[in-house]
């Protein structure tokens, strides 16, 4: 008998669970009407914000429109009713009506009320907790690293949780996922020098005031020192400095070592806040992103399996969640996480070229393979000469651009086993055009950038599709810069010189022939990078055999002023990436929307064997309205063209951030917990469902992190969106013998903005910087 276990804990005394609130009127210009259509709703958030936190009571938002509405706390009094927003203000009418409800008679228009007041009570009852500090609204952490015994840690390790409550299958519930935070393990003022910390203005640093950890965004060093860094604290009106101020809080040795009033001042501001505020730059530890190395290699080494992140999630609820109240009744929370009977979809049919289908069952008399062989069967039917690739096209002048360092025995091995590989997948011969570039003594990114380009030059190099293989030592930004500055001349698959030459080792120096070793793991690996020179040039190695739930597609995200839009129909046969430069940093404009998707729609429908009659949007992360409205005017604007049926349906879904939500299903079979199959699923409301698109078979290390989605817009089943959701997650086009997270839709997205839209640091590639020597190592709303 196997069951799905969540970290999920039921409030066992609902029951006796009651909220009295009263409704508040908002009236005054919020930005209704203005051309940012999020305006409005951005204006009341702010408001809500400034109302909870400024007079320290619970608010949700019950609407937003024309006649904005509040509800907040009747038991608590309003102190303050008009409040300056941008650039109107904004005045709160109170009503006189109390309205009570409990909590077994929540219906849609009390829920959102309820869990907002909840979420008010447990911030506040974490918030006064002498063990943990906040990292935002939601998530807290421990105080001491986990890893504080080991003397030559190279960054600070803090365990946390980020809790939150939920309504499923009408049981109030608390989610505790376990998260951690990373930090340089040395002070700010030891690891940087001069130049290093003009480059971290807007980084995130935790700061140490005593007891008190708190994360700032770091502006700038002030030039002066602590001690003669003067400014007027809030409870003050008269002129403090910062090292007088912090010894008179939090004594000589706030952060366990002696402060010296020479060291430096810096000014910071508070997340969320935009007034600057001064400190001591010895009293912070810069925070670490996720794409720091060491934060990879720790992540590696401490591997949480599915027992352990169980175990954790209890022992956060036992010791940290206890004593939480709503008004005068202790909320009580089970000590075991919630378990259902198991759910899950049968894996997809998937179809490989020449018509040749892939099953996955228990009758092998029909074909049908066992799920824990589908990863080699995958990899076997694309280098069959009976299937290969499903979807093929025509392609553009394809080449190998490689570094001189890289001997002529390794290239020409490379360049054979690369055309063979190819050949084999689209049933005809390939050919690339070698380019070499010289990588002898460009040390800084800017000589790096300038040897690949000219090579380019040199070798007439224009509208071509390849591979690019990194130098040794590359900088750490060639890999982006080099995309986004010939993303319209040519469009590469990268590969690492380092990584190739591990392979063939010395072989080869200087004889006639190289031969890679071992040969099994350079063909997986030559394998994945073939994968996605396919994928640069949009072919389509398998697609699904049977229709899905909804007919299309479109996948959305945005990242750092680049749209991408995936459009997907007939189970991936016709799929088509667009791209996009947005004024707005995360969002697109009603506008740009409309065109973009009227634009995609019109040029792929002649391909569609008819079109479609249902059509969903996939919004990576935040759904904006604008993004929504422009999406209904394209589709409303081929509906009049007669191109679009009249009664297609039409909805939205949300994917949010991993980070932003993690609730984990695992699987327990008798007494083991383990990390469930891949296509095990649960719904959490009518709107809100996870799904597992990685998990067994397949060697996934740690716990397998489900896929949350939201169906957010129109009238959508969501048990359909999760199952096309699985399916297009098992069109793991760039890693054939593995898994993939996230659809295809949005992963082809995701591929494509980490190519073009990444961080470079262009001033490196324009003044050149070298590689030493050494070894480099909120609030609710009602909806």
């Amino acid at each position: 008998m196997r069951d799905h276990v969540f970290n999920l804990y039921l409030l066992t005394n609902q029951q006796e669970l009651s909220i009295s609130y009263r409704l508040v009127d908002v009236e005054g210009e919020l930005g209704l009407g203005s051309d940012d259509p999020d305006l409005a709703i951005k204006n009341l958030n702010l408001l809500a914000k400034k109302l909870a936190f400024g007079q320290k009571l619970p608010v949700a938002i019950i609407k937003g429109g024309e006649s904005p509405l509040l509800a907040v706390a009747a038991d608590r009094p309003m102190t303050k009713c008009q409040y300056q927003l941008t650039p109107h203000v904004a005045t709160l009418r109170p009503r006189d009506e109390i309205h009570a409800v409990a909590f077994p008679n929540l219906d849609t228009s009390t829920l959102g009320i309820a869990l907002s007041f909840l979420g008010w009570e447990l911030r506040g009852h974490l918030y006064s907790h002498a063990g943990l500090w906040q990292s935002t609204p939601n998530t807290f952490f421990r105080k001491a690293p986990v890893n504080v015994g080991d003397r030559y840690r190279r960054i600070d390790i803090y365990g946390g949780f980020s809790p939150r409550f939920l309504f499923v299958d009408d049981g109030l519930h608390v989610a505790v996922p376990v998260v951690y935070s990373y930090t340089d393990s040395r002070w700010a003022d030891g690891a940087f020098d001069e130049r290093e910390i003009r480059k971290l203005g807007g980084r995130k640093m935790l700061y140490h005031f005593g007891n008190r950890l708190f994360p700032i965004k770091f502006q700038r060093r002030t030039g002066r020192s602590i001690k003669e860094q003067d400014f007027i604290p809030e409870d003050r009106k008269e002129v403090a400095h910062v090292y007088d101020w912090t010894v008179g809080k939090v004594g000589d040795s706030p952060a366990g070592r002696l402060l010296n009033p020479e060291s430096a001042a810096i000014r910071y501001k508070h997340f969320g806040n935009e007034q600057e505020r001064f400190g001591a730059l010895s009293l912070c530890k810069l925070m670490l992103n996720n794409d720091d190395p060491r934060v990879a290699a720790s992540k590696r080494e401490h591997q949480r399996t599915p027992t352990q992140r169980i175990d954790a999630s209890n022992g956060i609820v036992s010791r940290f969640l206890s004593g939480i109240c709503l008004g005068s009744v202790e909320l009580k929370i089970h000590s075991q996480p919630r378990s259902t009977a198991a759910k899950r979809f049968g894996y997809p049919a998937i179809q490989f070229g020449k018509g040749t289908v892939l099953r996955v069952g228990n009758n092998g008399r029909s074909g049908e393979i066992p799920l824990q062989d589908l990863a080699s069967a995958r990899g076997e039917l694309l280098e069959n000469d009976s299937a290969g690739f499903a979807v093929l096209s025509e392609l553009d002048d394809q080449i190998l651009i490689a570094p001189r360092s890289l001997g002529e025995p390794i290239m020409a091995d490379l360049k054979a086993r690369v055309e063979a590989m190819v050949s084999q997948f689209i049933r005809r011969p390939y050919r690339l055009q070698i380019v070499r570039y010289h990588d002898e003594d460009r040390r800084t990114l800017n000589a790096q950038v300038n040897s690949v380009v000219r090579a380019l030059d040199q070798n007439d190099v224009n509208g071509a599709r390849g591979m690019l293989v990194l130098p040794p030592r590359a900088q750490q930004d060639l890999h982006n810069y080099l995309k986004k500055t010939l993303r319209e001349r040519v469009q590469f698959q990268c590969m690492a010189a380092e990584k190739i030459t591990r392979f063939y080792g010395t072989a080869g120096d200087g004889q006639k022939h190289a031969v890679p070793r071992p040969e099994r793991r350079f063909h997986s690996y030559l394998l994945n990078m073939i994968m996605g020179l396919m994928i640069v040039n949009r072919q389509w190695p398998w697609v699904l055999h049977q229709p899905m739930k909804y007919d299309a597609y479109i996948g959305l995200d945005v990242l750092n002023h680049t749209a991408a839009l995936t459009f997907f129909y007939e189970g991936g046969r016709v799929c088509a990436m667009r791209d996009h430069a947005s004024s707005d940093k995360e969002r697109l404009s009603r506008r740009v929307v409309a065109k973009l998707v009227y634009d995609g729609l019109r040029q792929d429908l002649v391909d569609l064997d008819e079109p479609p009659r249902s059509l969903v949007l996939r919004r990576d992360g935040r759904l904006f309205e604008s993004e929504w409205l422009g999406f209904k005017d394209a589709v409303a604007k081929l509906t009049d063209e007669g191109v679009l049926p009249g009664d297609i349906i039409l909805g939205a879904v949300e994917v949010p951030k991993h980070h932003s939500y993690g609730i984990r299903l695992i699987e327990r079979c008798g007494s083991t917990l383990r990390n469930p199959a891949v296509g095990c699923w649960d719904k959490l409301s009518e709107t809100e469902g996870l799904v597992c698109s990685t998990g067994w078979p397949f060697n996934i290390p740690g716990t397998v992190e489900p896929l949350v989605l939201r169906v957010v817009r129109g009238d959508l089943d969501l048990v359909l969106v999760l199952e096309d959701t699985f399916d297009m997650s098992q069109l793991c086009w760039p890693t054939p013998k593995g898994c993939m997270r996230l659809s295809i839709d949005l992963k082809l997205c995701d591929e494509h903005l980490r190519a073009f839209a990444a961080g470079a640091d262009e001033d490196r590639a324009v003044f050149g910087e070298s590689v030493e020597d050494e070894d480099e190592l909120l609030l609710a709303t009602v909806r």
